[in-house]
């Protein structure tokens, strides 16, 4: 009876505007559903339904004319039940057999060892305004060819859906576990002809949102993580025991670039990033999901020879290139912190994957396909990350530290003096922390270059006799001198001053043109907090042309405070602002936007001074 109060409250307790979407739809699902089966021999079978109706041009020209079906011929096989659209007047036009074309999936393009999947392109055909689309299909996997049934679903569509069915059917007395974030919905359970059957039912489902700044999928939309397997250790001991794991040697070729590379760089966090770029510069970058290597992966020597690889792939070619350089490192599975749950053994939760280096810095966790500029620690706290590693007993998910903080800060202060041809110089001082610290480019070329994460008027090649008081992957403290490079911009008389701002802090984050209105809550990131202090001598009878002014503003998502005013020949303008939170309702949403439109306004980001 509790189950069925669960589906009651699901189908009929919705707000107005979800069935509001039916009538504004570009298209609508009638029904859709998706159901794996375990048979009794270990081979999996996947049935997908779905009838769609169309509402616009757009849906059948852009959204829904062609359907693709992903698949590995060497161990699934893929069947068309029914693909057929009824039109309008109700005629019922079959695709013909030239409209199902097999092609090389986008993702495997220019990877030769993935060249044999295959995605079945489904053109449907007879579309008009008012027309619906039916297409059943099922594929089979071969027995022994995953580790067990798994998977992790985001239940979401592109266009709402008046009925979604999510089952599955396992030999009964099969062991099963299921977990579902992000709604509170049990499924229906029964046993029907020796299976035990479990169906997840919602009714008016909402299309997602096409809105910008939506956070991550596992922050907001139904998740549901499910698997055969007794727990996670069950099928990590499958994944990380493949011989791969165990078989590390490097070809003799790539042992020489990492002597090269020992040659060249003493320090540590040098010699660290050179493998680290090497990897993401010199072996291509081949995203084929997991699912579709039947999460196994090719040896080192054949991953090299190939010069690409997969994600994983490349994480375990810098792991073992790390090891060969003499650093204690570790392949690391990275999985969104929400759907950590050990009890479930699915590896689809395992969202990419990574690098540990240990060093006397500490943890070092680099990223295989891009060139972070900190420990991905530090870029995602929402993250774990799992060691992968056949020799260790149980899971071990990387120690972030007790005192890391999610909210990240900077500060920049300068102290100038303008000349009547355009000329400054004076001092300054920096603070940047956490995921806006760039600890290892700044590392590996000086921490003068943090002012390359600066943009304004002040440049790097302005920065002279750089100090640093503290300089650690956590924070970055320093004190320099400023001398101009290059002379003001300048109109006839009139100077443009562009204000100091960090390039990877609120600006990165386009909270500038923001539309009027939003039905969904707002996504801004990190918690973030950034301030700035310029003081400016100008020559004499020089004057500032911008107004004086001094706006504050608190808010429940954050506050900012802006000062402008000039006192004899000197202006001083301070700008400080904080969001202390990841989001913002979308009840807040026009208030936000009014926030950020007067933080952003030109007027507190560039001075006008008449010489």
């Amino acid at each position: 009876m509790k189950n069925i109060i669960v589906i009651v409250l699901i189908t009929f307790a919705l707000p107005s505007i979800l069935f509001s979407q039916y009538e504004k739809a570009d298209a609508v699902y009638d029904k859709l559903s998706d159901t794996y089966t375990l048979l009794d021999d270990g081979s999996v079978e996947y049935h997908s339904y779905k009838k769609l109706t169309l509402k616009t041009h757009y849906s059948f020209n852009r959204m829904y004319g062609e359907t693709f079906i992903v698949y590995n011929p060497e161990c699934q096989k893929l069947d068309i039940i029914k693909a057929q659209t009824t039109m309008a007047d109700g005629k019922v036009v079959e695709v013909p057999k030239n409209a199902f074309n097999e092609v090389l999936p986008r993702f495997a393009t220019g990877a030769p060892p993935f060249n044999h999947l295959r995605e079945m392109v489904v053109t449907h055909t007879a579309l008009e305004i008012g027309a619906t689309i039916e297409l059943e299909y099922k594929i089979t996997t071969k027995a022994g060819s995953f580790p067990a049934l798994m998977g992790n679903k985001t239940i979401e569509s592109r266009s709402p859906v008046r009925s979604y069915e999510f089952i599955v059917r396992v030999p009964e007395g099969q062991e099963f576990h299921h977990r579902m974030i992000n709604l509170r919905l049990a499924p229906e359970m029964m046993s029907e002809n020796g299976q035990d059957i479990y169906i997840w039912r919602i009714s008016n489902l909402p299309q997602e949102s096409g809105d910008a700044h939506l956070p991550p999928a596992d922050f907001y939309q139904p998740c549901l993580t499910y698997s055969s397997a007794k727990d996670l250790h069950r099928v990590y001991d499958a994944f990380v025991g493949q011989s791969t794991f165990q078989q590390l040697d490097l070809p003799e070729s790539a042992k020489n670039i990492v002597r090269s590379f020992k040659e060249k760089f003493v320090a540590k966090n040098q010699l660290m990033t050179a493998i680290r770029d090497y990897v993401i510069q010199n072996i291509n970058y081949w995203p084929v999901p997991l699912e579709y290597t039947n999460y196994q992966l090719r040896p080192i020597a054949e991953v090299w020879a190939s010069n690409g690889a997969t994600q994983a792939e490349k994480a375990l070619l810098m792991t073992a290139m790390m090891r060969e350089a003499g650093f204690t490192a570790d392949m690391l599975a990275v999985i969104p912190g929400r759907l950590y749950e050990p009890a479930i053994g699915s590896l689809d939760i395992f969202e990419g994957f990574a690098v540990n280096v240990h060093n006397k810095e500490g943890n070092f966790v680099l990223s295989t396909t891009n060139k972070n500029s900190n420990s991905l620690i530090y870029e995602m706290p929402d993250k774990d990350f799992l060691v992968l590693d056949g020799a260790i007993e149980s899971l071990k998910l990387i120690e972030k530290g007790k005192d890391l903080k999610l909210k990240a800060d900077a500060e920049f202060e300068a102290e100038l003096t303008l000349t009547s041809d355009g000329d400054y110089s004076g001092k300054g001082e920096i603070k940047m922390s956490q995921y806006m610290n760039d600890f290892l480019p700044w590392e590996a070329n000086g921490p003068q270059k943090s002012i390359g994460s600066i943009h304004g008027f002040i440049g790097e090649k302005d920065i002279l006799d750089f100090k640093t008081t503290i300089f650690n992957q956590e924070i970055l403290e320093g004190t320099f001198s400023i001398k101009s490079n290059k002379k003001l911009k300048s109109d006839s008389s009139y100077y443009f001053i562009q204000l100091p701002g960090f390039r990877n802090g609120i600006a990165e984050r386009h909270l500038t043109a923001l539309p009027n209105e939003r039905f969904t809550d707002l996504y801004t990131g990190r918690p973030i907090e950034e301030s700035y202090k310029i003081s400016i001598e100008l020559p004499d009878g020089a004057r500032l042309l911008n107004k004086q002014m001094k706006i504050e503003k608190m808010k429940s998502f954050g506050n900012f405070k802006i000062e402008l005013e000039q006192k004899g020949n000197k202006v001083i303008i301070s700008r400080h602002i904080e969001l202390n939170g990841n989001k913002v309702r979308a009840s807040d949403y026009l208030i936000f936007r009014i926030f950020m439109n007067e933080w952003n306004n030109i007027r507190g980001q560039e001075l006008i001074i008449l010489i």
